[in-house]
């Protein structure tokens, strides 16, 4: 299992018990996990510049977490963990390089069937909930 899988797991076994933000070292990478009332975020930053950025989403879509890898405002890789292959794959190729803010524009409030959010609609709540921890 990889570090990064690894931490992720940690953080969400442990999310009742973590008050403030834990960090984890591991080569080059520093791994920090926070914990919020309903979501658990964990920001991974690395000497290329490019920010990696793991959020859980609710527990009302297929998906278990979205991991958004982010470059000078645009994103440069895109993964959900779980959830329907074929439509979050293609949705992943559509996004990439798009500025964070025309994807929030484009995905928030999007629903799948009688539900209220989406996994779209995850990664515009992942999207803003990242621009929030960079203020």
């Amino acid at each position: 299992m990889d570090f990064r899988k690894a931490v992720f797991l940690y953080c969400k076994r442990e999310r009742k018990k973590i008050k403030k933000k834990k960090e984890y070292h591991h080569n080059n990478s520093v791994e920090t996990c926070y914990n919020t009332p309903d979501k658990q975020e964990k920001n991974i930053m690395s000497e290329s510049k490019t920010e990696k950025f793991i959020y859980r989403t609710s527990e009302l879509v297929c998906s278990e977490a979205i991991e958004i890898g982010i470059r000078d405002n645009r994103i440069e890789s895109l993964e959900f963990i779980g959830g329907c292959p074929g439509n979050l794959i293609g949705i992943s190729k559509l996004v990439r390089g798009m500025e964070i803010d025309d994807v929030i524009k484009t995905l928030s409030g999007v629903r799948c069937g009688g539900k209220p959010t989406s996994c779209p609609d995850q990664l515009a709540k992942a999207l803003q909930s990242y621009k929030k921890q960079k203020k």
